[in-house]
């Protein structure tokens, strides 16, 4: 199910549902799929109270939320997701219409400590960075990722959702697969973080490789100014640094990682090149053709052609 298609199935389960009750259950494709249930919460008016009785995953697929987890107010946007161990209290503040959230109820006998420890701790660095995810959620009773829905992880987490509702064969282990790539993704860009600080204190250990992660988790949201600042450099001195590292300008890396995602996006049906074109943020058609054509030496639309050919589409 297309991005597009799942949003407006969900938006009509809630339309459905009425405004009697907080949250619905989705409908799982299979009896079979015991690792966890999904829920939608309802827009109805008024704070939402909940207190968590096994580990919890609260997703926001669309829309924007305000939730207060431990007295704190976390500005929720479109790809965030809190992860919650069980016993936590939480409410939702007069959740909007066109708002999508998705919660991942596990099952009782699946604790945070052993899935972290088992699925992700295969190695001495993975164990270093589990360990310091569990010992935040201890702290602070939640831990808060701050994806937005074009990320990989954020994909994952639809994907577990299109598998849930689907049901087909094989549904129970690709649902915990994009469950755990979706996890491993945020554990890795934990781990990233970790190294910005780093970067920071000894900024000539900058690598190529650190400055394309930092791409990969900002590319949307981010300019010279505020990457340099990430880093705790002068936006001159991160310029040049970022030219000799990787050979090209810090805005060319962008632009090369937004072309990376247009031809991602061109694969599929449901969207057209204007709706592509602002989804990467850019205001103008003709220079992101432009810049199409540089990476990949030829049109979107012609890369389009290209791509349906390869998936034996034909809309002609």
């Amino acid at each position: 199910m297309a991005t597009v298609a799942l949003d407006e199935y969900l938006q009509t389960l809630l339309r459905k549902q009425g405004r009697d009750h907080n949250e619905l259950t989705l409908p799982a494709g299979s009896s079979d799929l015991d690792l966890c249930t999904i829920y939608l919460e309802n827009t109805n008016l008024g704070i939402h109270r909940y207190l968590t009785d096994v580990v919890t995953l609260l997703f926001l697929a669309a829309g924007h939320e305000t939730l207060r987890l431990e007295k704190k107010e976390l500005d929720f946007g479109a790809g965030n997701f809190v992860l919650l161990d069980k016993g936590a209290a939480y409410e939702l503040l007069d959740p909007s219409r066109g708002t999508l959230l998705l919660k991942f109820k596990f099952r009782p006998s699946l604790g945070l400590q052993p899935l972290f420890e088992q699925e992700f701790a295969k190695t001495d660095k993975d164990a270093q960075v589990c360990t310091a995810w569990l010992k935040r959620i201890k702290q602070d009773g939640f831990l808060w990722v701050r994806n937005i829905p074009l990320m990989p992880a954020s994909r994952c987490l639809l994907n577990a959702v299109d598998e849930y509702l689907d049901g087909d064969v094989f549904a129970s282990a690709l649902i915990k697969a994009n469950l755990a790539k979706a996890a491993a993704l945020s554990l890795r860009s934990e781990r990233f973080g970790s190294q910005v600080k780093a970067a920071k204190k000894e900024p000539g250990h900058l690598g190529a490789r650190e400055i394309n992660r930092y791409i990969d988790a900002n590319y949307m949201d981010t300019s010279l100014k505020t990457a340099a600042q990430a880093f705790g450099l002068n936006a001159n001195y991160f310029s040049n640094l970022v030219k000799k590292r990787t050979g090209k300008s810090f805005i060319d890396l962008v632009n090369e990682r937004k072309m990376d995602e247009a031809c991602v996006l061109l694969a599929r049906t449901d969207l057209s090149i204007m709706q592509i074109i602002h989804q990467l943020g850019y205001n103008g058609k003709s220079f992101f053709y432009k810049k199409f054509k540089e990476v990949y030496g030829m049109s979107p639309n012609e890369k389009r052609d290209e791509l349906f050919r390869q998936q034996k589409i034909n809309l002609k």
